[in-house]
């Protein structure tokens, strides 16, 4: 996770989801931008609509700045690894688990909840160490 950018709850949470939509199948639908939204919402009731915009704006920003840095990915991938270590030192199993049901939320917003998304989710949830089915 670079170091100059600015590593808060939402800014991790965002750049989780927003990087889970489009690595897990390389499509970032309206559906799951408005299922996105609607996530990060729950997390910030008293947030501003704009202020989340904001930030999912900057988030995306990060992936590409990410991904133009090696082109393949790999620097994605570990910060959503690293965002998902950070979570199991910082918050509680509930909290942990809201953020993996979450991502099945943005998996089936698109109606096509893959296997790739769930490899991902598993992953993540072993991560965070949560006990998570799907």
């Amino acid at each position: 996770m670079s170091e100059n950018r600015e590593w808060d709850f939402v800014h991790s949470t965002c750049y989780l989801y927003v990087a889970f939509a489009c690595e897990t199948d390389g499509v970032f639908t309206d559906e799951e931008k408005a299922t996105i939204f609607l996530c990060v919402k729950e997390w910030l009731p008293d947030t501003s609509n704009d202020e989340i915009y904001a930030t999912l704006q900057t988030a995306s920003q990060w992936i590409i700045e990410d991904l133009k840095g090696n082109g393949d990915g790999n620097k994605i991938t570990n910060t959503m690894g690293g965002i998902a270590t950070l979570s199991k030192e910082f918050l509680h199993p509930n909290a942990r688990k809201n953020l993996l049901k979450d991502l099945v939320r943005i998996s089936v917003a698109d109606s096509n909840f893959d296997e790739k998304e769930k490899e991902w989710i598993r992953y993540l949830a072993e991560v965070m160490e949560v006990d998570f089915k799907i």
